[in-house]
């Protein structure tokens, strides 16, 4: 199974929230981060804008060759993304799945309660 390397929470504005490092390789320092973060916030609001399908909550996974990054978007905004190492088995792949199940189901009440 592969490890998660870092956590970036951003807030809906694009700010970094909070960062954790839990990789001894590559570690960024603080204005990396923050780029790093800033720059995500934007890809991946435009990548809502410019999705050809409705309902799109933008990149959720973005593979490269030395590692995955996934993201989660929860209902207030808020990105929550993990790096981890490659594979679609991998810690962040499984945290992330079990955070949108969780939403789904929040989104689903939402929408019962709604139509009330």
């Amino acid at each position: 199974m592969a490890a998660i390397y870092n956590l970036f929470i951003i807030n809906k504005s694009g700010g970094l929230i909070f960062y954790k490092d839990y990789g001894s390789a590559g570690r960024m320092d603080t204005n990396d981060s923050l780029r790093l973060a800033s720059l995500w916030h934007s890809m991946h609001a435009i990548s809502q804008q410019l999705s050809p399908t409705i309902g799109c909550f933008g990149i959720e996974l973005l593979q490269a060759d030395n590692f995955d990054l996934h993201c989660f978007q929860s209902l207030t905004g808020l990105q929550r993304c993990n790096g981890g190492g490659n594979g679609g088995s991998g810690a962040a792949a499984i945290v992330l799945a079990r955070q949108r199940v969780l939403c789904k189901r929040r989104r689903d009440t939402r929408a019962l309660s709604y139509h009330a």
